[in-house]
């Protein structure tokens, strides 16, 4: 049994594999040997050997899948050398149209095969959120209502200086919607959205023209973070005094509503993604019960 809560795995390293996956210009890899390494590595960590069965019938059914972006060993020490940071940051992703989640074993381990099971763990755990919003949206939704009204209501009241928390049922609601239309779809609730919101103004300990803007700031900032993200990554960078404002915000909200700092992301997505609320807390909180649950509901 492993007691060590960052133990160091060895990987089979890229070669024998074959494509499983061409998106946006990138091919990824995968192999029989990798996806049992991957499994024999999941059931033997203390953080997930309670759920490894089911993660293991997720890889066994192809909707897990360990993989490379690099085929071959020199593709691999040059990807590690010479790519950028920013792309040696991508853990792991769910793509919406496979309905698959893909763990970039290169970008988890070092130059001789070893990962850290945290990062991993925390990657799939993130990345299986999404995949359950997406494929079983009414299952997901009810399962944490109560933890999205908790984080939406903590939100609203910093941002907008409520006396009290205001109720979320139907802003939560609309959300979930808003999320699984697509964003092709969404401007067309804006007007909703705002609707909804703007019931906060009778609680607030703003002045009117103070509230206003800030309402007025919020979806500006919505829909750049929807459709003009390097826009909006660029005025947080730049710490542009009202988006700080809305960030900020959100980051409050995770320690108000769950006891727990984000460390994991730069919040905006949860303005228009309430499913990245529940990805962010699967990595703050790893052992929370439902999060666990998730693996059983999925396989």
């Amino acid at each position: 049994m492993r007691k060590s809560k960052n133990v160091q795995e060895l990987f089979t390293l890229p070669v024998n594999l074959e494509p499983v996956l061409y998106t946006d210009g990138i091919m990824v890899y995968s192999s029989e040997g990798l996806r049992n390494k991957f499994k024999e590595v999941i059931s033997g960590l203390e953080s997930t050997k309670d759920i490894a069965p089911y993660i293991a019938k997720l890889i066994e059914n192809g909707i897990i899948i360990p993989c490379y972006m690099n085929k071959g060993i020199l593709k691999f020490l040059s990807y590690k050398i010479f790519s950028r940071k920013e792309e040696q940051g991508i853990m792991g992703f769910y793509h919406l149209g496979q309905k698959k989640v893909f763990i970039l074993i290169e970008n988890n381990i070092t130059f001789w095969g070893h990962g850290n099971d945290k990062i991993m763990t925390l990657t799939l755990l993130h990345e299986c959120m999404h995949l359950l919003a997406d494929t079983k949206p009414k299952t997901f939704w009810t399962m944490f209502s109560s933890e999205l009204n908790s984080y939406y209501q903590e939100f609203l009241k910093e941002y907008f200086q409520l006396k009290s928390l205001p109720k979320t049922d139907k802003l939560v609601k609309l959300l979930t919607v808003f999320e699984g239309e697509g964003r092709s779809k969404i401007t067309s609730r804006f007007a909703q959205y705002k609707t909804i919101i703007s019931e906060t103004r009778e609680d607030t300990t703003l002045k009117e023209d103070e509230y206003q803007e800030r309402l007025d700031t919020y979806f500006k900032v919505l829909d750049m973070g929807m459709n003009d993200t390097s826009t909006l990554i660029n005025k947080i960078y730049n710490r542009d005094k009202t988006v700080l404002r809305i960030i900020v915000s959100l980051y409050k909200s995770y320690h108000a509503a769950f006891k727990v700092t984000n460390t994991v992301t730069t919040p905006f997505q949860e303005m228009f993604a309430p499913s990245e609320v529940l990805c962010v807390l699967s990595e703050l909180k790893p052992s929370y019960s439902k999060i666990r649950k998730i693996f059983k509901i999925l396989a």
